[in-house]
């Protein structure tokens, strides 16, 4: 007679075959820090900081994963819980148009195309347990809980009261009661400025609450599969890593002083609380996987001030290779300096699990065997949100970057029953160039035009692959920071080769775009001087020097100047 969990799983897996299976190995923990980086983590553990992530990667095997083009956080995690392609799984954006209402609205759990490990896992009748995961609204039906990225998120806002925010309902009550103490509970550090202030106060508060509801379902449960996302070790990247010391030009060596370690104190937060996860496991004798999405820029490899948290040029700051450390696992050997990809984590979960791998799936990380043939698994079906849109989300996505401030907030009349957005087709216009792929990559991009003809990321990755000058022109109209670095080489180029009055008129067109770089007013010096206004060319180079005082190279040229 078959069991309530085998009940649940055998409608997960749409098969008349599920049978209930014992638990076979020990629980799985798997914890998502993202944006974590060796270089960053390995010299802070020098000093004796992240103690137990030290303890942690002393107790098992460690390694680097290598992450997707591009490194944006809800296509890259998708990969790593499906284990498949971003042009399989289908979640290429932080966005979508709502299929009804044609609203925009953020990244859902309905775009995802594959089955991620929690389906999987739970059809094989284990029990799971999710928590902040990115694209897992509207919640699906899992045997257990899942928690989705809509009670609360650094970019999302938060929409707690709505509908399909956790899974089983009947603990949405639960969840929002976390939120609300985690809200009253955090009080962060003052910080002279009250956005960055708030930004942490944010980081702390999502980082809490699903932490210690992932905390108490283990306690309380005992699940096989614990999944728990931590957005806020990225997050305090973007906001904070452009202060950390030592002071790069564009950046006041007061707000290095407010700043610079503020990000270090997230991160010692994420490692407090993975003591307590080491704690459990040692218990339980739970296995534990820390992984990350990609790496980020923290030394000397940090882009230029303004790039941070913008949706155009977050990328520039995730460095390729993020982290692992699997511990606790047995016929794993202890060490480091182990080598993989981003996709193969979905199949090490499943393997820890003792479960198969599911088609299209790559061999699992730390020289682990599959735990058989790969097998076939139908999508579940997950039904789309009751309404499009939320009005906060989208607010804070337009702040930070991630939504253009021009980007329409409902589909294009000539879009159909599409819910795909611009940026969706311009992520798998840059996936198919990397691949070689370039006239499907043009397709890509020509579709993202037909969404949104202002679109700057796709303008400026047409212009570069076909060299058209009305398109370089076209983005940097619409903001693009790329078509604005590609001026400033041009003019560079120009300067060199005597054509003074298009260099300069290169420098000012990139300028416009790149308002709070002290390059581009130097560089507007420059072509005034070669154009022999020597007036003109001190009024540049002084604006120059009032963004980023520390040019002594500048500055001796504006003393000579007479």
């Amino acid at each position: 007679m078959k069991s309530s969990r085998c009940a649940i799983a055998c409608i997960l897996a749409a098969s008349a075959a599920c049978t209930a299976s014992p638990r076979p190995r020990p629980p799985v923990i798997v914890i998502g820090w993202d944006g974590a980086d060796w270089a960053y983590l390995r010299s802070r553990i020098e000093t004796g900081a992240l103690p137990e992530l030290a303890a942690l990667t002393r107790e098992g095997t460690s390694g680097t994963l290598r992450t997707i083009q591009p490194p944006l956080s809800p296509i890259v995690w998708t990969t790593m819980m499906t284990g498949r392609d971003p042009l399989d799984h289908g979640i290429l954006d932080f966005t979508r148009f709502h299929p009804v209402t044609r609203a925009r609205e953020p990244i859902t759990s309905d775009e995802r195309r594959v089955p991620a490990v929690w389906s999987v896992a739970s059809a094989s009748g284990r029990a799971v347990a999710v928590f902040g995961m990115w694209a897992t609204y509207p919640a699906e039906a899992v045997e257990g809980v899942l928690v989705s990225d809509r009670l609360i998120s650094f970019q999302g806002g938060a929409a707690a009261s709505g509908e399909g925010v956790v899974y089983p309902p009947d603990r949405a009550s639960w969840a929002r009661g976390a939120l609300e103490r985690a809200t009253r509970d955090t009080a962060p550090e003052p910080l002279p400025d009250p956005g960055r202030e708030e930004a942490l106060r944010r980081i702390l508060v999502e980082t809490a609450v699903y932490d210690d509801l992932a905390i108490e379902w283990y306690r309380e449960h005992r699940p096989d599969l614990t999944v728990l996302y931590v957005q806020g070790t990225d997050a305090a990247g973007h906001v904070f890593a452009p202060f950390r010391p030592p002071r790069r030009p564009g950046i006041r060596q007061e707000d290095v002083d407010r700043y610079g370690a503020v990000a270090d104190r997230v991160y010692d937060e994420a490692d407090r609380r993975l003591g307590r996860w080491r704690a459990l496991a040692r218990e339980t004798g739970a296995v534990i996987l820390l992984v990350s999405d990609h790496g980020f820029a923290w030394g000397d490899d940090r882009p230029a001030p303004g790039t941070s948290d913008a949706a155009a040029t977050a990328g520039r700051w995730h460095r390729d290779d993020g982290i692992y450390v699997l511990a606790n696992a047995r016929s794993v050997p202890r060490g480091g300096d182990g080598r993989g990809d981003v996709a193969q984590v979905a199949p090490t979960i499943l393997a820890l699990l003792g479960l198969r791998p599911v088609t299209g799936m790559p061999t699992p990380l730390a020289g682990m065997a599959p735990e058989g043939p790969a097998q076939d698994f139908a999508p579940v079906a997950r039904p789309a949100p009751a309404s499009g849109g939320d009005g906060e989300a989208i607010a804070r996505l337009r702040a930070l970057g991630y939504v253009g401030g021009a980007e329409p907030a409902r589909a294009p009349s000539g879009a159909g029953a599409s819910t795909r957005t611009a940026g969706s087709y311009g992520n798998e216009g840059l996936i198919l160039e990397e691949r070689g792929r370039l006239d499907d990559a043009r397709r890509a991009f020509r579709l993202a035009l037909d969404v949104d003809p202002a679109h700057a990321a796709s303008l400026w990755n047409l212009s570069r692959l076909d060299s058209d000058e009305t398109l370089l022109r076209r983005a940097l109209a619409a903001g693009s920071p790329d078509a604005a670095q590609a001026m400033l080489a041009r003019a560079k180029a120009r300067l060199q080769s005597g054509e003074c009055g298009l260099a300069l008129e290169d420098v000012r067109a990139a300028g416009a775009v790149l308002s709070g770089s002290p390059v581009p007013p130097a560089a507007e010096g420059l072509a005034l001087l070669c154009l022999d206004d020597k007036r003109a060319a001190a009024a540049a180079l002084r604006r120059s020097l009032a963004i980023d005082p520390d040019q002594p190279a500048l500055r001796k040229m504006l003393d000579e100047l007479p």
